[in-house]
């Protein structure tokens, strides 16, 4: 436990530092985000600029890892409490890690509908790290400066496509409701958030 409070202390540290430096000079453009192209589980491409506008929470999933069980619970708990409020998770499988993801597309389609019933997108199976990393987890690397370390990692991309949150495979998914929360009910004007005005307090 001891080394789990201390890696979360370090992320934040790390996190706080970055967000400091303005995420770095080398930044690249949210408008990049929103230009690249991922494929669902059946390898049809989904361009990323349909999820314009809205708050994602992009998670690096498998099936046999020891977390798949609480967390895909708990993404799906955490879809419904936001619903409503232009949220969505986008879950990319990886086998990088331990080789826990060693379904197929259509093997991770009946998965995923059979024993969690999803409620957000499972798109194709991807690699996340490395020479062969896909390009929308370069631009979250790039934008982070943060790569996943093992399965069910989270990055929390704001409506104007710019990373501002990390978070490891040791925060499950409804610990980070009250972040959440706060930050969904903010609109952005010229791509810096503000809060609603309208939201009541």
């Amino acid at each position: 436990m001891k080394g789990i409070r201390n890696s979360r202390k370090m992320e934040v540290w790390q996190f706080g530092l970055i967000v400091l430096l303005g995420f770095g000079v080398d930044l690249i453009e949210s408008s990049d985000f929103y230009s690249l192209t991922v494929e669902d589980l059946k390898g049809n491409a989904v361009p990323m600029s349909v999820f314009k506008g809205k708050m994602l929470l992009i998670v690096n999933v498998a099936s046999e890892c020891g977390y798949t069980d609480k967390h895909y619970k708990e993404l799906v708990e955490l879809q419904k409490k936001f619903d409503n409020h232009d949220f969505n998770i986008l879950a990319f499988p990886c086998n990088q890690f331990g080789q826990q993801e060693p379904l197929r597309n259509s093997g991770i389609a009946r998965f995923v509908k059979n024993k969690y019933n999803v409620n957000f997108p499972v798109f194709s199976k991807i690699k996340v790290v490395g020479p062969g990393a896909h390009p929308l987890y370069k631009y979250l690397y790039a934008s982070a400066k943060y790569a996943p370390q093992w399965n069910f990692a989270k990055y929390l991309v704001n409506r104007a496509g710019k990373v501002i949150q990390f978070w490891s495979q040791h925060y499950s998914p409804l610990d980070l409701e009250n972040f959440i929360d706060k930050h969904v009910n903010m609109a952005i004007t010229d791509e810096y958030e503000v809060y609603n005005v309208y939201k009541e307090l």
